[in-house]
């Protein structure tokens, strides 16, 4: 699941995730490169399990694109099973329900230019 629809318990000041509409506000936590504003861009869940590092719970965040977490070598996330689909795609479930077949933004070749993990608030 999407590190941004759980993020609030990290957060100082909690904010509301309103699900199908928006993720837990990461304004100054997480670059605005990331941020969108249009429920159908946010990605909720991805087609595998991803184990973060440790016992944390199953979840993705920004370094779903960044290939030097794909590894699955320690102190990676693993992150290369999500892309083993034809294309070197992940499936993705956004906000908004629909799902959609996506390359990482960035480390393979044809990259999607489009982040994987984002989020939006309000």
């Amino acid at each position: 699941m999407n590190f941004g629809m759980n993020y609030n318990a990290a957060m100082s000041t909690p904010s509301a995730v309103k699900f199908g509409e928006s993720t837990a506000n990461l304004i100054g936590v997480y670059s605005s490169v990331y941020q969108v504003f249009d429920a159908a861009q946010v990605s909720l869940m991805m087609d595998c399990q991803i184990w973060a590092q440790g016992g944390s719970a199953l979840r993705f965040g920004d370094l779903v694109d960044n290939p030097l977490y794909w590894s699955g070598s320690p102190g990676s996330y693993g992150y290369h099973y999500a892309f083993r689909h034809p294309g070197g795609r992940a499936d993705i479930l956004h906000l908004d329900g629909h799902v959609a077949s996506m390359r990482p933004s960035a480390g393979m070749p044809g990259g999607g230019g489009t982040n994987l993990w984002t989020w939006k608030y309000p």
